[in-house]
Formats: C-alpha cells, structure tokens, sequence
C-alpha cells in the first residue's frame, strides 16, 4: 500500500485510522510507518491505537533453552550468522570488521561462521576467501543449537530485515546479538541490553558494538536468556486474547 501501490495508499491510511488497534512487528516499524507515511494530522491518533507484538520463535528453543555463557579467559571471539548468503544480509561488513578489529587488538582474534543458503555465489567466493571465515550449510535445527552454543556472538546487520527470528534464537542459546538500527529487531530491547543496533554499513560501530559487548559479555548474555520469553507463542497468544478481549469491552 506505502510503498509500491501508492494508488492504494489512501485506503491504507483509511484502514489503519478506522482500525480498533494497529499491530506492529516492531517499535522500528511503528516508527517508520507513522512519521514517514501516515499524514500529520492523524499520527498521534494511529499511535495510540498502536500495540508492538513480536513474532515467536519454535517451542523447540524454550524446550532446550541454553544458559548465560562467559568468554573469560578466551583469545579467540567466535561470531556467529544464520541466513542465506546475500548482499542485504551484509556479512561482508561484518568481515571488514572483524578485520578493524585485528587491526586495533593484538590479545583477542576473531572468526566468522555463516550457516545457511547461497544465494550469491560471487559474494561467497568473496567471503570464502577471508582468513576470518568459515561456511556451514543449511542445518535442522537439531544440529543448528549446537553450532550456536559454540559462538560467542550473534552478528547480522542485515540492510533489510523484517524481523529476523534468527537473533531471537540466537538469544535462546545465551549469544548477544548485534542487529541493525531501524530495522526489524530492532527496539525489542534497550540498546546494549541482549546486544547493540549498528548502522549497517558502517564497519567501524559494528566492530565497536562487537567490542561493548565482549566488555558486559556475562551480564548481556544472563540477560538474553531472562528475555527470551517474549518470543513464546504462548506469551505471545496470550498478549493478542487480551487485545482482542480489550477491544470487545470497548465495543459492547
């Protein structure tokens, strides 16, 4: 409606004012939606209809949940990305730095691993020829806990992202995870509480984020397993029965 159908955009705006509640994904989404394409007069009304509900991730997490881990006494920070290899998952900035870092720090050495589908074989080729990287292929996610338990840090700043249940899942396993500002993870949590929002294509705040999280890694990571419950279909349910119920009161 917003976007690319913008003969349409006017029934959009006329859906979500005449609209009980508007759902969002996130506060991220909220945001974007209402100061950029919602008319001035009618923002302040739309928000406060508005409600932020995540998406949940598989039982199969909570049923494993894993626990707070540390990195003391670690020389080497294993970082971690599941999701196709493309061009807007941008793991090539987390390569560069990854590489700034190397270049700043002589106690710590960093390696990347990216499980998942190749979309882009001439960014793999890219990829694959950096000393700092390693592929895995698609895995259930029977296998796939275990690789997150083995890594450190969760990093994917996407360019664009919808929600990204990966980070959440990684979060499930202990990881700290760094995501883009003013996409979809972005604004589940404060910044630096489960891991940091970058700008995607700045190497340099990725490659600092990285950093601020090893300096608050056991605190970040007790705080990613405490907040994983927001991600449950049951929590989650339950918040759309109450919106829903809410709204029927107002209504009778």
């Amino acid at each position: 409606f917003f976007k690319k159908m913008i003969h349409l955009r006017k029934i959009g705006i006329r859906i979500l004012e005449n609209a009980s509640r508007v759902i969002f994904l996130s506060s991220a989404y909220q945001n974007e939606v209402i100061e950029k394409m919602i008319p001035e007069r009618l923002r302040e009304k739309i928000r406060n209809q508005s409600v932020v509900i995540p998406n949940g991730i598989d039982n199969f997490w909570f049923e494993n949940i894993g626990s707070p881990k540390t990195i003391e006494g670690k020389k080497e920070i294993r970082l971690l990305y599941v999701g196709e290899i493309s061009k807007n998952k941008n793991v090539q900035a987390t390569i560069r730095a990854m590489e700034q870092l190397d270049n700043i720090e002589s106690a710590l050495s960093y390696t990347l691993t990216a499980v998942g589908k190749i979309k882009d074989r001439n960014l793999y080729a890219h990829l694959i020829a950096s000393s700092h990287f390693s592929y895995i292929e698609p895995q259930k996610k029977e296998k796939l806990i275990r690789i997150y338990r083995d890594h450190d840090i969760f990093v994917m700043p996407s360019i664009h992202e919808t929600f990204g249940l990966v980070y959440a899942e990684a979060m499930s396993q202990g990881l700290p995870v760094v995501y883009t500002r003013g996409q979809g993870f972005d604004g589940q949590f404060d910044d630096g509480d489960v891991g940091y929002a970058v700008d995607c294509f700045n190497e340099e705040e990725i490659g600092n984020s990285i950093r601020k999280v090893i300096n608050k890694y056991t605190g970040i990571s007790s705080h990613c397993i405490f907040n994983i419950e927001r991600f449950s279909w049951e929590c989650i349910s339950k918040n759309y029965a109450n919106l829903y119920n809410g709204v029927i009161k107002e209504k009778c």
